[in-house]
């Protein structure tokens, strides 16, 4: 699976500090501006349970602790990945096209996201894909 868990730049203590979550040298080749969400999840509440065929997402949890599920759809291969606000350092997990993925809240839960493209009601790009 081609995808990457990494540790982000903190500037600061708790709880007045700077996470730096996503910088255009991040983005690789596709440096466009895509668009960002903040995404508020209830505990057990699982969302996503599709893939992209385009489309690449960055994710940070800024509260709370959520299980993010990947699977690789022709290997079956799983990985779990927790991404816990409260951990001594703080990642970013990069989600590449293809990679079918769900989010599960442990906690109350806010996470950052960011994406490639914009959100169009009309694109064929979210492929539902059941893994939980």
């Amino acid at each position: 699976m081609d995808y990457k868990i990494e540790n982000i730049e903190e500037r600061g203590e708790r709880p007045e500090q700077v996470l730096s979550c996503l910088r255009k040298s991040d983005l690789g080749d596709e440096g466009e501006f895509g668009q960002i969400y903040v995404i508020h999840i209830k505990p057990g509440a699982v969302k996503g349970n599709h893939y992209h065929a385009k489309k690449r997402e960055w994710l940070v949890c800024l509260q709370g602790k959520v299980e993010v599920t990947l699977k690789d759809r022709e290997s079956g291969e799983e990985k779990v990945e927790v991404l816990d606000a409260d951990d001594s350092e703080v990642k970013r997990l990069y989600i590449p096209p293809g990679l079918a993925h769900c989010v599960e809240a442990k906690s109350p839960a806010i996470l950052l996201e960011y994406s490639s493209t914009e959100f169009n009601p009309e694109d064929d790009d979210y492929i539902k894909f059941n893994i939980k």
